[in-house]
């Protein structure tokens, strides 16, 4: 009997211990195999939101060129005279730039006068639009700009963003700045973007340095500065520079696998998020 119960005890001690090892490899096992899951599917969804970052970095410098070539077609002499602006406007721009610029293209004088728009609407020539952020930038740095999002003053108020060319004489003085602007809730190269997914529950979004939110599935995020320092850990550091992906907790409470990818036209950042659940 004594040997018996030896070896009934011996028999437990070793399918404890062997269960207790097996549980401990099955623990391991599980934690390696969704690590390397993890970063595949981290390295997949970067590789991913880098193709698109490239796409959108060539997307924004066509749309610079393009409103930088229209600037020098226009006839030096219509500058001053309203008149022959707007009929050069509704007679000579192209449908390719007219497509393209879903939100309008528009011609100001040296002050910040309208001097002809595309396509025209009552009662706006000569509005003051001086106070346009991207106005001014383009006045003082005498460069083509990518303006941050503004409210349109059409109608409708929709997010917009505006690609501007300086014009100058022979003599080097500025006579007036012409401006191409983009609607953020249309069907275009950026406006789509907030409509695409990553897997079936991600999604993209863009912002820029300064915190300022782009473009976001949730359209009343787009022109919001509503993700404080410390909200979102990767965030932060995607602000200081970080590119690629990892875990964080975003300014929801959600645990995501995030991507980040700087742009090079302007300095906004596109990043990807994922569900971790």
């Amino acid at each position: 009997m004594v040997r018996f119960s030896l070896k009934i005890r011996l028999a437990l001690t070793v399918c404890l211990l062997l269960a207790g090892l097996l549980a401990v490899l099955g623990t391991a096992t599980l934690g390696f195999f969704s690590g390397e899951l993890e970063d595949l599917i981290g390295r997949q969804q970067f590789a991913i939101l880098s193709l698109i970052a490239a796409g959108l970095d060539q997307k924004l410098s066509q749309s610079q060129q393009l409103i930088v070539k229209t600037a020098a077609s226009l006839p030096p002499g219509i500058l001053g005279d309203p008149d022959r602006a707007q009929a050069f406007f509704d007679q000579r721009l192209g449908i390719g730039i007219t497509d393209f610029f879903d939100n309008g293209i528009f011609l100001f004088s040296p002050d910040g006068r309208l001097t002809a728009e595309w396509p025209i609407k009552p009662d706006r020539r000569g509005r003051d639009y001086s106070f346009r952020d991207y106005f001014r930038k383009t006045v003082d740095s005498g460069k083509p700009i990518i303006s941050a999002p503004y409210r349109s003053s059409q109608a409708h108020h929709h997010p917009a963003i505006s690609f501007t060319a300086p014009l100058f004489d022979q003599g080097g003085r500025l006579t007036g700045v012409l401006a191409g602007s983009i609607d953020l809730s249309k069907d275009n190269f950026l406006g789509n973007l907030a409509r695409a997914k990553v897997g079936k529950s991600g999604y993209y979004y863009l912002f820029s340095t300064k915190r300022l939110m782009i473009m976001h599935p949730d359209p009343t995020r787009v022109m919001q500065s509503d993700i404080p320092p410390g909200a979102n850990r990767l965030l932060d550091q995607a602000l200081d520079g970080f590119e690629g992906s990892g875990e964080t907790i975003n300014s929801r409470g959600i645990a995501m696998l995030v991507s980040f990818k700087h742009l090079a036209a302007t300095d906004w950042i596109l990043a990807a998020n994922y569900p971790q659940a």
